[in-house]
């Protein structure tokens, strides 16, 4: 009845015809997506023989991003009594309930090798976790997917070591989301990513309990060795002591890009944990931490350091709201600071990246070297003569001196021929043996 009262309003909707709509239908139209969420809330109970209604179907498509059934406005569903629920609009997309497993299989069998299948969901396994571990082990020899999701399923610590095996055998599943779960055990699954050269999106989001330990999360961040550029804690009950130790191993990453710890209880006493983090990182571009309760401590370094920082374009929604912030004319101050740093950073984020050979030389006199920058073309485009005990920090200033006045210091970095970065911290006495293995690169 819901979806009939509905069907009309929703196709003047697209069609662009809402001035059309009388008051009443307007009325409706503002409650259209409660009325999608409990749609969609009762469409994952139902049992998996019954037939969706023709009314009712257009209002259910698989979203593309992995999150489960969401509105949307007429694609086409194909709902199939094996319990595999497919879109026949995104062949890449399949998506298998933990019934019916011999159909299951059988879809998975026929999809091996199948370039358009990239993207696998599997949900309500939680009453029977061992076709759960089936289906894994059949994925071991699949070159296909690359988007695996495991949402919802109850899966406890006690899976840990099955997600382990499962990733070390596949080589192509770079998205892995385990979102609404009971994994909060850490020292399994992260010690093993730190090995782990495919996998760059991780989603450990809303755990049903507070995660045990994140000091393996901290080791995985400081080391820089793993592959994870996108590492998704939100909701998980991680308090000031869980930032004491993940914010200043973030500092010294340079290979993560977006970290979301929103609606974690960080309170205020993060505050300064996360202002140093925001100082010292300069390749992170999303830091989430909305929610997070910072504004009742110190919030006015928090938004200092980010002034400072050149590569954070988004902060998770964070925005000055209540009283905590502040009276409302330093509320305002603070949200016109963000947004204006969040645009600039953007602005630099669209910037073409300029690539540099640097060369070190012994310089004219004792202890002196020479730094020579060419570009791409082999141009010769600075000359700069340092002492050997200097820093990568001198060297870093003196080059942007010579250099186009706009470059932000904190996004110019120094990368060795093997690939390893250069703290600021360096010496320049140690980048001597340079001059024999043909120079450092800049990027």
């Amino acid at each position: 009845k819901s979806a009939k009262k509905f069907r009309d309003i929703l196709k003047l909707e697209e069609q662009g015809k809402t001035k059309e709509l009388d008051k009443s239908q307007q009325v409706k139209l503002t409650k259209k997506q409660a009325f999608l969420d409990e749609l969609l809330d009762a469409a994952k109970c139902l049992p998996d023989d019954f037939t969706i209604p023709s009314d009712i179907a257009p209002f259910l498509v698989t979203d593309a991003e992995g999150d489960g059934l969401v509105p949307d406005g007429g694609a086409d569903l194909s709902i199939v009594s094996d319990g595999i629920l497919q879109v026949n609009l995104d062949p890449a997309v399949v998506f298998c309930q933990g019934t019916h497993m011999d159909q299951c299989m059988a879809e998975l069998s026929r999809r091996k090798g199948d370039p358009t299948f990239q993207k696998l969901r599997l949900r309500y396994f939680f009453s029977n976790k061992q076709h759960l571990k089936t289906v894994l082990k059949s994925l071991e020899t699949n070159t296909t997917v690359t988007h695996l999701d495991l949402s919802g399923n109850k899966l406890d610590s006690g899976f840990d070591h099955t997600i382990v095996e499962f990733l070390v055998s596949n080589s192509t599943v770079q998205t892995l989301c385990l979102h609404a779960n009971q994994m909060v055990r850490t020292n399994v699954l992260f010690p093993s990513l730190a090995t782990n050269r495919v996998l760059t999106c991780l989603d450990l989001s809303a755990q049903t309990d507070r995660l045990v330990d994140v000091s393996p999360i901290a080791a995985l961040l400081e080391a820089g060795s793993s592959a994870l550029t996108n590492l998704n804690l939100a909701r998980n009950h991680i308090n000031t002591s869980g930032a004491r130790l993940l914010f200043p191993a973030l500092s010294r990453n340079r290979t993560l890009k977006a970290f979301d710890l929103c609606y974690n209880p960080l309170a205020g006493g993060s505050c300064a944990f996360v202002a140093a983090c925001l100082e010292e990182n300069c390749s992170l571009k999303l830091l989430g931490i909305e929610g997070c309760g910072l504004e009742e401590g110190n919030i006015d370094i928090v938004i200092t350091a980010l002034e400072k920082n050149t590569a954070v374009t988004d902060l998770g929604g964070l925005l000055p709201s209540s009283g905590h912030w502040g009276d409302t004319k330093k509320r305002a101050t603070m949200k016109r600071t963000i947004l204006d740093t969040l645009r600039r950073n953007l602005k630099y984020d669209q910037l073409p990246s300029v690539v540099m050979t640097l060369r070190c030389a012994k310089g004219e006199g004792s202890g002196m070297l020479m730094v020579t920058a060419t570009n791409i073309a082999g141009d010769d485009v600075a000359e700069i003569q340092m002492l050997e005990t200097e820093r990568v920090s001198d060297l870093r200033f003196a080059l942007l001196k010579q250099l186009d006045d706009g470059i932000p210091s904190g996004r110019l970095c120094f990368v060795l021929d093997n690939g390893q970065a250069l703290e600021d911290k360096t010496l320049m006495t140690s980048l001597v043996a340079a001059t024999t293995t043909g120079g450092y690169g800049s990027r």
